[in-house]
């Protein structure tokens, strides 16, 4: 599954990631977005399964 994480804190972004990678989620890729353009762009490339807006 893919993980999309939309947030403007690049830290918190960095945060949510290590948080995903510390469990046994099923999640194999985890982009993350800091702007509504670059989520944007990865939403129409990618179609995530989760997504993560804050």
């Amino acid at each position: 599954m893919k993980l999309l994480i939309a947030e403007r804190d690049e830290n918190e972004s960095v945060a949510i990631r290590w948080l995903v990678s510390a469990y046994s989620l099923p999640i194999h890729r985890v982009y993350t977005a800091n702007t509504v353009r670059q989520a944007m762009r990865i939403l129409e490339k990618e179609t995530p399964g989760l997504l993560y807006i804050v």
